[in-house]
């Protein structure tokens, strides 16, 4: 395939420390480039070791800057669903959501009194405004496939 037919695709991953974001970038990249393409990454690990959030982005094809454009994404990966909704500036009305619908409530919204948003106003709210939203129940998937350390190959 020449340079000039290959599609350049941006991708936004994000969740909590601990779930693989990291690792699942670094599989995805090493299989673009297996496939001949050029890959940049960024990451950002903010308290991931204290459970706090995690986001990496990928960027496959002829791209100068490893970092994803406002509205720009092609694919968001969310493995928690505050996150997904985190990455949305990334997105657009053509980007596609794929995201765990299984919570992993921070001990700061216990903390001060607030209440985790219910998982289908979070669908919702982007079926309002995303043309491809996917939830995924991924952790019972995960579950299913022998581990829940398998998640990130699930999503």
């Amino acid at each position: 395939m020449a340079d000039n037919d290959k599609k350049n695709y941006s991708i936004y991953i994000s969740g909590v420390g601990g779930q693989g974001i990291i690792k699942t970038s670094v599989i995805i990249g090493e299989a673009a480039m297996l496939e001949g393409y050029d890959v940049v990454m960024s990451e950002i690990h903010g308290m991931s070791q204290r459970g706090g959030s995690v986001s990496t982005e990928l960027k496959i094809g002829n791209f100068k800057s490893s970092i994803v454009e406002e509205s720009k994404a092609d694919l968001i990966l969310a493995f928690e669903p505050i996150e997904v909704l985190r990455g949305l500036n990334k997105a657009n009305k053509d980007t596609t959501l794929i995201f765990n619908t299984a919570p992993i409530v921070p001990s700061t919204l216990t903390q001060t009194g607030e209440t985790y948003p219910e998982i289908d106003d979070i669908i919702n709210n982007l079926k309002d405004n995303i043309d491809s939203v996917y939830p995924l129940e991924a952790n019972g998937l995960a579950k299913d496939a022998g581990s829940i350390l398998s998640l990130n190959m699930v999503l």
